[in-house]
């Protein structure tokens, strides 16, 4: 499962992650969505926005840079707060917002003005200057009750929300809760009843059972005007009705922190402590153990970029170590120390902006593989990756990202074959319809093995999802996915195929269920396992 961070930070920095990392979702929650510098939607409400707009300070050339995702664009393509910039007439700024006021109070509730019209851009391209060296009370006073009195409904945060499928796919943290002056604590709780036809993922003697899990949470982030930093956990409590042997407790604490250091260069760090539970039938569970595999595993991150005109550079750098607990198989105790393995990685990234919808870019990636016991070393590996590409914006609602390269991994062994093969990476996206989005993507990646044999595992993963919005509290979506693991030094291919069904609706905006059915079936290679399964589940969320 994939996780994302910050509602905070991700709306400050999203756009510039993007531009760097090469993303080809963007993040469903922005106010104000803004695409290589102009306006692609504005929030119901044009009142909030004059306020904002009225009553901005010197700190403005910050928030414009770090919300903005580049330069700004060509001059019909500026966005709005950026023009204000530029000088000019204060009176005629609050004429044109206050024209907007009306016609926004004018649209039906839910409705949002997609875009300035020419005149008021051009109106409030001369209001910055001005402003700036006078911001007369009075004015300000003035504009406030005229925008007041040209719009019959108040602004709000939800208002100002673009109405796609994405808004409600993704449900809301809830308000939070205010801890001191900078900072909000986001709680969560998920309770989930689930049935599973093969619990141990097996062809035969297969158990079914019942299982009920808790899934606490909570995310504590700032509130800051630049940076941003935010510590997140959560844990995952399953309870078996029957099968008591698979009761298992996973949990995770993560801190992240994004700063922005001026001249367009960010950095972004983070580091967490991870206690996993490896998942029946896939390549860990390769012993049928009397109860899952634990593992710890820490990480840490580093991140910078930096976007200069049409030119953007991108430097990673992570490491991780995973230790894996000792476990039983038929009461017999099994030393898994021979798979605690540490993993150190970095990846350099340019992109080069050749057009509005079309970026063009390179990736060169590398990684080492180092096993703890001595007698697993020669397992250990380093390898590196190549990638070019684009990221092509086909339309507003078309983007996707594919990239084609080469990929090699290299044993301490001689005698383990080297991987060798043609790397591949792909990220799409697709809005038909304001209610509809489907998601694509591929790409191909070496882990580390379980097996004293096996150096390392050669994974290519296709995934496919399609999300439909029947209301504003009904969603639908569809997953499916195929998973190919490539066994190095044995002749043995696992091929995975998953699939679910997922309806989710909000009771209130901090209560929500969830219903979900899926099929999963796997074909084991040469001495491998196969198997299939159902499984279907019924949960409640509730956030604060």
């Amino acid at each position: 499962m994939q996780r994302t961070w910050g509602t905070q930070m991700s709306q400050k920095a999203n756009a510039h992650k993007r531009m760097a990392a090469g993303s080809a979702n963007t993040k469903p929650r922005e106010k104000l969505r803004l695409r290589q510098g102009r306006v692609e939607d504005l929030g119901s409400s044009s009142v909030m926005m004059a306020t904002d707009i009225l009553t901005m300070d010197s700190s403005l050339p910050l928030s414009v840079r770090f919300d903005q995702p580049a330069r700004p664009r060509r001059r019909g393509n500026s966005t709005v707060i950026a023009r204000l910039r530029s000088g000019g007439s204060t009176l005629a700024a609050i004429i044109a917002v206050g024209r907007l006021a009306l016609a926004d109070a004018s649209l039906p509730a839910g409705r949002a003005l997609p875009v300035f019209h020419r005149r008021d851009r051009s109106r409030l391209a001369h209001a910055g200057r001005r402003w700036r060296s006078k911001r007369s009370k009075w004015v300000q006073g003035l504009a406030l009750f005229v925008f007041a009195v040209s719009s019959p409904r108040v602004a709000s945060a939800q208002d100002a929300k673009p109405k796609t499928p994405v808004n409600y796919f993704e449900p809301e943290r809830g308000g939070g809760i205010n801890v001191g002056p900078s900072f909000q604590l986001y709680p969560e709780l998920v309770v989930q009843g689930a049935y599973d036809s093969n619990v141990y993922n097996v062809e035969s003697g297969r158990k079914s059972d019942e299982v009920l899990s808790l899934r606490p949470r909570f995310v504590f982030a700032s509130d800051f005007s630049r940076h941003q930093m935010e510590i997140s956990g959560g844990a995952d409590i399953r309870r078996y009705a029957n099968n008591t042997g698979e009761n298992s407790t996973a949990a995770d604490l993560r801190g992240k922190a994004l700063l922005e250091l001026g001249e367009w260069i960010y950095v972004e760090s983070g580091v967490s402590f991870i206690r996993g539970v490896e998942r029946r039938g896939t390549a860990g569970d390769q012993f049928l153990t009397d109860s899952p595999v634990i593992f710890n595993r820490k990480q840490a991150h580093l991140k910078v970029w930096r976007t200069m005109y049409r030119l953007g550079i991108t430097l990673n750098a992570e490491a991780s170590r995973t230790d894996y607990q000792d476990t039983t198989v038929n009461g017999v105790p099994r030393d898994l120390s021979n798979r605690d393995v540490k993993r150190i990685g970095g990846s350099g990234r340019i992109d080069l902006e050749v057009s509005e919808r079309v970026r063009l870019f390179t990736e060169l990636s590398g990684n080492k593989l180092t096993y703890q016991e001595p007698s697993a070393q020669r397992r250990g590996s380093s390898g590196y990756a190549v990638l070019a590409g684009a990221h092509v914006e086909v339309t507003r609602r078309i983007n996707a990202e594919a990239a084609v390269g080469y990929i090699r991994q290299k044993f301490n062994d001689p005698t383990f074959e080297p991987v060798s093969a043609i790397d591949y990476h792909l990220a799409a996206t697709w809005t038909p319809h304001p209610t509809w989005k489907l998601t694509a993507g591929a790409e191909r990646v070496v882990d580390a093995s379980p097996r004293g044999d096996v150096p390392a595992i050669f994974r290519s993963s296709y995934n496919l999802t399609a999300q439909h919005a029947v209301s504003d509290r009904l969603i639908l979506e569809a997953r499916g996915a195929h998973v190919v693991e490539d066994y190095r030094g044995i002749n043995r291919t696992d091929r995975r195929l998953e699939g679910d069904l997922t309806a989710r609706y909000r009771l209130t905006d901090n209560f929500g269920i969830a219903g979900s059915v899926g099929y999963r079936h796997q074909s084991g290679g040469l001495g491998g396992r196969s198997y299939d399964g159902v499984a279907a589940s019924l949960s409640l969320r509730v956030v604060m």
